[in-house]
């Protein structure tokens, strides 16, 4: 990687350089580009409220991500190893991507596992005979305050809320000002009261692009830290309604691993944390 992307990769992490809009956008062009994404334009009405949020939050950064299903994130893991050199395990120490490992770790065998390589799907549990069935799906916030929705009706609720910009190929993209810091607070309240907390638009993706920024930096934080998003499983009934929050969804570096982890949380955990964030549409 060019020694200019470098040097705007660490200004851009680092909360006490002023960046601009033009500069936060043409970076981010940049990055996503490297990612083999091309980053949507916005139109003279979005720049503007992007450029008040960002003159409200200098210390943050504007995070622009696309909504992602999972062979998406796969794909932003897996292409970032190949075209950023220091974040392969070995080649500049410790805490990074092992060169032959996952690059993006997913708890497969669980609820949580099954429905990220599922996510408009229902799943049930329980045997017929001795338990009653539980159905399980994952549900997000919205920007209006509707109750939790599925998949399809979140991107409708972001949509409608002027919240995304759809890029190529008809993805919607989210556009964060986020705080990037290798760390975001850290506190013991409940699970289900961070969840609570979580942005409409703190996505995965978004998170997982960060954590992409800091690793490309060599500056991942690799204290076991999750950081809530806006993905959660909940127990539904026969119809599909929400009963219950079952475990809410984070992404973190896993230094242990070396891989980036989505990870569902159902308990308490002085690790857990929910970093600023909000959308600047």
């Amino acid at each position: 990687m060019r020694a200019e992307f470098q040097t705007k990769l660490a200004d851009f992490l680092d909360q006490d350089a002023r960046l601009d809009l033009k500069d936060q956008l043409s970076f981010m062009r940049e990055f996503w580009g490297s990612l083999e994404h091309e980053l949507p334009e916005l139109n003279e009405e979005q720049q503007a409220r992007l450029q008040v949020k960002a003159e409200a939050h200098p210390t943050h950064r504007i995070m622009p991500a696309p909504l992602n299903a999972l062979p998406g994130r796969n794909a932003m893991v897996e292409t970032a190893k190949a075209v950023f050199p220091k974040i392969i395990f070995g080649r500049n120490g410790s805490g990074m991507f092992d060169e032959h490992g996952s690059g993006l770790d997913f708890e497969s065998t669980s609820f949580y596992g099954e429905l990220l390589a599922h996510l408009g799907a229902t799943i049930q549990f329980g045997d017929p005979f001795k338990l009653r069935k539980k159905y399980y799906g994952m549900r997000y916030k919205t920007p209006s305050g509707t109750a939790v929705v599925g998949r399809a009706d979140y991107k409708n609720d972001l949509d409608a809320a002027g919240k995304t910009v759809k890029g190529e190929h008809d993805i919607p993209w989210t556009w964060s000002v986020m705080d990037v810091a290798v760390r975001s607070p850290r506190t013991n309240a409940p699970y289900e009261a961070l969840h609570g907390r979580v942005s409409p638009t703190a996505t995965p993706e978004a998170h997982i692009g960060m954590c992409l920024l800091h690793l490309a930096n060599g500056t991942p934080n690799t204290d076991f830290e999750p950081d809530f998003v806006n993905e959660a499983v909940f127990e539904l009934d026969k119809r599909g309604s929400v009963k219950a929050l079952y475990g809410a969804g984070s992404v973190l570096w896993n230094s242990g691993t070396h891989d980036l982890a989505m990870k569902e949380w159902a308990e308490r955990h002085d690790s857990l944390g929910v970093r600023a964030e909000e959308s600047g549409l």
